[in-house]
C-alpha cells in the first residue's frame, strides 16, 4: 500500500498481520527499512510483540528517531512540536478532556446547556466533589437511591465504591459522584458492561472509527437490586481487574467459545440478545450516537491544542476505550472513557480480539516505511536552510533560535496551497477508509452531517467539505448556526476545494452511479443492504482473525510428568535455598533490588492464594492479616496510594477478592518503584546475580520467606524491602507480613536507628552459627483449609504472638481485630 500524506511524495506503508505473531516473516519489512518504535510508560506487551514480529526495532525513551511512539501518558507539548511527517503518536494533545472523569462530565454538561439536554442525556446525573457537595446533598434528598463514587483520574476500578447517603462520601480528595443505574440489562442474572475500542484519526476534520469486535465483561456475583448489597463490588462493578481475583470467576479456555465464562465478545453478546428478540440494530445505533456525541464534546479543546502543538496533519491518533452500560430498557449509558485502554491478554479471547484490533489499527493509521534516521537528517537539512534564510533577513524583533526552528518546521509542512491541502485531506480520508479492515467508520457517514453538524463547535469548514466530497449525492442541510460559522469565506473555500478535488469528485460520482445501477439491477430478493445495515452486520459477525492461543487443561496433561517436574523443582529449590542461607550467614547480603524482587514474588504467592480462597475451609483471619499489612505497607510507597478497605459486612470469597484486588494494585506500585528507584549492581559483599536469579526461578513461598526472614534477623530491620524502617521478624512463628505492624509513629527516629542503611553495607554483621530449623513444605499464608490444625504452645520469648496454630508448616495468625 502507498500513502500520500507526507509532504508531496508517496511512500509505502506497513501492512500489519496478527498471524505474524505465530508465523513471522523471514524478511520482515521493518528490517528492510530500518523501522523503529518505542513504548513509554505503558503496559502494552501486545504492541511490542506485533512490532517485533514485523521487524521493527525498539529504541530508548529519549531517542527521537522513531516511526511510532506508544505512550501510556500524555506527551509534553515539546514532544508534539518536534514530530516529523513520518512519525506517529498514539495521543492527541489534551485528550484528557475526555478521559478524565471530571473533564468529561464538564464538557458534556457544557453542550447540554448549549445544544439542549435531550441531545446529551446518555450520562447519569453527576457532581464534582467537594466543590458541588451541597448540590449533591440537595439532589440526594429529591432522588433517593444509590450513588457511585469514583476518583477523577483512576482506572481499572481503583477507588470506586457505592454509597446511599452524602455523609459516606469523602471530601479530602477530588471525586466524581454519579447516580447509580440500578436497572442494568442482566445476562443469566449477572450485570455486564461493554468495552468498545474507538479510534480517532483526525479531529479536523473529525474522523471516528469503531472496531467491529469488543469485549463484554460480567460481574462475578449475581445482581441484586434490593440495595442490601451495595458494599459488594463483585456484584456492581464489571471491571476485569476486580472480578478476576474472585474464586468463582471463569475464564474461557478457547478463543472460539467467546460466549462462555465472565468475558464475552461483542458479537457473541449481540447474538445472545438477538436470540431473545432484542433489536440489536437499534442498540448499536444508539451506542454509535453516544460515542460520536462524546467525542464531539471535546472537539473544540483538542483542535485548539492541535493547532498550537502538532506540526503535521497525520502525526496523532487516539485509541479510546469506551465503557458502555446497557440498562433494562436498552438505553446506552456512557460510564467512562479510558485513555490507553488495557491491552493485557490474560485470556485467549483477549489475545484474539486485541491482536487483530492493534494490527488493523496500525494498518489504518498508516505508518510510512521510512528510515527514521535518514529522514530526520534530510528534514533537518531542509529546516536549517529555511532557518538560515530567515536569519539572513534583517528583522528588528528578537526571536530565539528555537522559535525560528519550530516556525520553520510548520513552514516546511505547509508549503502547499490551500487547494492542495484540501485535496490531500480528502485523499487521506479515502485511503484510510480503504485500509480500515475491521474498523467501521461511524463519522463521517452519509447521514452524520445532517445529524451532528449543528453540534460541532470548532470553526472549520473541513468537516462539511469532507462530507460533500465523500458523499456528493447526499443533500447536506446544515443548521443555520453551522452555516453562519462559514458565512464570510465558505463559498470561496468551497469553490477552491471543488476545483482542487474535481478529479476525485468525478471519480466518486462515477462510482456512485455504478453502485446505483447495480442497486437497481439487484432490487427485489437481492436488495443491497443500506450502510447502516452493513455496519450492524459487521458488529454481529464473529471475528475470524487474530492470534489464537488456548489455556491447556491440566486434565489433559500427564500427572506422572507433572509430579516428576514438581519433585525436581523442590529438590533444586532446596539446594539453592541452602546455598543462599550459607552465603548470607557468611556475610553476604541481598541488595535492595534483590530483596524487593524476592518480596514481590512472595506477595504474588499470597495473591494467588487469596484468588483461590475456599469459603468452606478458609480462615477469615488470614484475609484480615493481608489487609492490615496493606494498611501499613501502603505508607511506604513513594507515590500516593489510596487503599479502600472492604466493608465489614463483606465476608468469604467476596471479601477475599476485594483484598486480593488491593494487594494486586499494591504489588503493581511496588514493582514499578522497584524498577524506577533501585538498580542492580554487582558489588562486593552482595549475593551473586546468577545465583539469585536461579533461586528466584525455583524458589517456593517458604524458601522466599526463610531467606527474607534471615535477612531481617541478621540486620535487625526490614527497611531494605519494605521501604521504611521496620522491626525484624523475631520469631519463626511470626509471618513475614507482620513486620509491617511495628512501624513507629516517629518515622524519622526509626530511620536514624536503622542498621540496614545502604551506606552501612561495608561492614555487614556476621553470624556463621545462625541456622534455620527444618522447613515445612510451604510457608505462605494458608487461606484454603483449617482441617487438621494442630495446636502448639506459643514462643514464650515472643509476646506479640498468641494462640498460633501450625498445619503442615504453615503459620496461622491469631484472630485479628475486624476492620471497619
Amino acid at each position: 500500500m502507498w500513502a500520500s500524506a507526507m509532504e508531496s511524495k508517496r511512500y509505502p506503508i506497513v501492512v500489519f498481520n496478527p498471524n505474524a505473531l505465530s508465523q513471522p516473516s523471514p524478511s520482515p519489512v521493518g528490517n528492510k527499512y530500518h523501522l523503529t518504535f518505542k513504548v513509554v510508560q505503558a503496559d502494552a506487551k501486545i504492541v511490542s510483540q506485533i512490532f517485533h514480529a514485523h521487524g521493527f526495532h525498539e529504541v530508548g525513551n529519549m531517542n527521537p528517531d522513531f516511526n511510532l511512539m506508544w505512550t501510556g501518558s500524555h506527551p509534553k507539548p515539546q514532544s508534539f512540536k518536534s514530530l516529523l511527517p513520518h512519525q506517529r503518536v498514539n495521543h492527541f494533545p489534551r485528550s484528557y478532556e475526555l478521559t478524565r472523569k471530571d473533564r468529561m462530565y464538564k464538557n458534556i454538561e457544557r453542550l447540554q446547556h448549549a445544544k439542549g439536554p435531550k441531545h446529551f442525556n446518555f450520562i447519569p446525573k453527576t457532581f464534582l466533589i467537594p466543590h458541588e457537595y451541597s448540590e449533591f446533598a440537595a439532589t440526594h434528598h429529591r432522588m433517593r437511591g444509590a450513588w457511585i463514587v469514583k476518583p477523577v483520574a483512576s482506572s481499572r476500578g481503583r477507588g470506586i465504591f457505592l454509597v446511599n447517603h452524602p455523609n459516606q462520601v469523602p471530601l479530602e480528595e477530588p471525586m466524581v459522584v454519579a447516580k447509580y443505574i440500578d436497572n442494568p440489562l442482566l445476562i443469566n442474572g449477572h450485570k455486564s458492561d461493554l468495552r468498545l475500542y474507538v479510534l480517532v484519526t483526525s479531529y479536523d476534520p473529525l474522523i471516528i472509527y469503531l472496531y467491529e469486535e469488543g469485549l463484554v465483561r460480567f460481574a462475578t456475583v449475581k445482581y441484586d437490586n434490593s440495595g442490601k448489597n451495595l458494599w459488594n463490588p463483585c456484584m456492581h462493578l464489571c471491571n476485569y481487574s476486580i472480578n478476576k481475583y474472585h474464586s468463582d470467576y471463569i475464564k474461557s479456555s478457547d478463543p472460539d467459545n467467546d460466549d462462555q465464562g465472565h468475558k464475552w465478545s461483542l458479537s457473541a453478546f449481540l447474538k445472545h440478545l438477538k436470540a431473545n428478540n432484542i433489536d440489536t440494530g437499534q442498540l448499536m445505533q444508539n451506542i454509535e450516537d453516544v460515542i460520536i456525541k462524546s467525542i464531539v464534546s471535546v472537539e473544540f479543546p483538542v483542535n485548539s491544542a492541535c493547532k498550537m502543538f502538532v506540526p503535521h496533519r497525520n502525526n496523532c491518533f487516539e485509541l479510546y476505550g469506551f465503557d458502555i452500560l446497557v440498562d433494562s430498557e436498552l438505553k446506552a449509558w456512557l460510564i467512562e472513557v479510558n485513555l490507553s485502554p488495557s491491552l493485557n491478554v490474560d485470556t485467549p479471547v483477549d489475545m484474539k480480539i486485541k491482536s487483530a484490533m492493534i494490527s488493523d489499527l496500525m494498518t489504518l493509521v498508516g505508518i510510512p516505511a521510512v528510515d527514521p534516521v535518514l529522514k530526520r537528517a534530510q528534514f533537518n537539512q531542509k529546516i536549517n536552510n529555511l532557518t538560515q534564510d530567515d536569519s539572513s533577513k534583517k528583522l528588528k524583533r528578537n526571536v530565539s533560535s528555537e522559535t525560528r526552528r519550530y516556525a520553520a518546521i510548520r513552514l516546511a509542512s505547509s508549503t502547499s496551497s490551500l487547494s492542495q491541502d484540501l485535496s490531500r485531506m480528502v485523499r487521506d480520508a479515502k485511503e484510510q477508509h480503504n485500509r480500515r479492515r475491521g474498523w467501521v467508520r461511524i463519522f463521517p457517514t452519509a447521514e452524520t452531517w445532517n445529524s451532528y453538524g449543528a453540534l460541532l463547535e470548532y470553526s472549520s469548514s473541513n468537516n462539511l467539505i469532507l462530507h460533500e466530497h465523500l458523499f456528493p449525492d447526499v443533500m447536506m442541510k446544515p443548521a443555520n448556526r453551522v452555516r453562519s460559522k462559514f458565512k464570510t469565506g465558505y463559498e470561496a473555500v468551497r469553490k477552491r476545494s471543488q476545483s482542487a478535488g474535481g478529479k476525485i469528485e468525478k471519480k466518486l460520482l462515477k462510482e456512485d452511479a455504478l453502485r446505483r445501477e447495480e442497486g437497481e439491477e439487484g432490487e427485489g430478493e437481492d436488495r443491497k443492504p443500506t450502510p447502516i445495515e452493513a455496519r450492524i452486520a459487521q458488529y454481529e459477525k464473529p471475528l475470524s482473525k487474530g492470534h489464537r492461543t488456548t489455556i491447556k487443561d491440566r486434565k489433559d496433561k500427564d500427572p506422572d510428568k507433572i509430579a516428576k517436574r514438581k519433585s525436581e523443582k523442590r529438590e533444586r529449590s532446596q539446594v539453592l535455598k541452602e546455598k543462599m542461607v550459607k552465603m548470607i550467614e557468611s556475610g553476604l547480603q541481598l541488595s535492595e533490588y534483590q530483596a524487593r524482587k524476592a518480596f514481590a514474588v512472595y506477595l504474588q504467592c499470597i495473591l494467588q492464594r487469596l484468588s483461590d480462597f475456599d469459603p468452606d475451609n478458609g480462615d477469615q483471619n488470614q484475609i484480615d492479616l493481608v489487609l492490615k499489612f496493606l494498611q501499613k505497607a501502603a505508607l511506604s510507597l513513594r507515590e500516593s496510594y489510596m487503599l479502600k478497605p472492604p466493608s465489614t459486612k463483606l465476608s468469604g470469597k467476596d471479601r477475599a477478592a476485594v483484598v486480593a484486588k488491593e494487594l494486586g494494585d499494591f504489588l503493581q506500585h511496588y514493582k514499578k518503584e522497584t524498577e524506577m528507584f533501585t538498580v542492580f549492581k554487582e558489588e562486593s559483599g552482595m549475593i551473586p546475580r546468577h545465583i539469585f536469579e536461579e533461586f528466584i526461578a525455583f524458589a517456593s513461598d517458604s524458601d522466599l520467606e526463610d531467606v527474607l526472614t534471615l535477612q531481617t534477623k541478621l540486620y535487625r530491620c526490614a527497611h531494605i524491602f519494605l521501604g521504611k524502617c521496620l522491626p525484624p521478624v523475631t520469631s519463626r512463628r511470626n509471618p513475614l507480613l507482620r513486620t509491617a505492624y511495628g512501624i513507629s509513629p516517629d518515622r524519622n527516629l526509626r530511620d536514624r536507628q536503622c542498621s540496614m542503611r545502604m551506606s552501612a553495607r561495608a561492614n555487614p554483621p556476621v553470624s556463621p552459627m545462625f541456622t534455620l530449623p527444618a522447613p515445612g513444605p510451604a510457608k505462605c499464608l494458608d487461606i484454603q483449609t483449617t482441617n487438621g490444625l494442630e495446636s502448639i504452645e506459643p514462643d514464650k520469648g515472643d509476646k506479640s504472638v498468641e494462640g498460633l496454630y501450625v498445619r503442615e508448616g504453615y503459620p496461622r495468625v491469631a484472630s485479628a481485630p475486624s476492620h471497619s
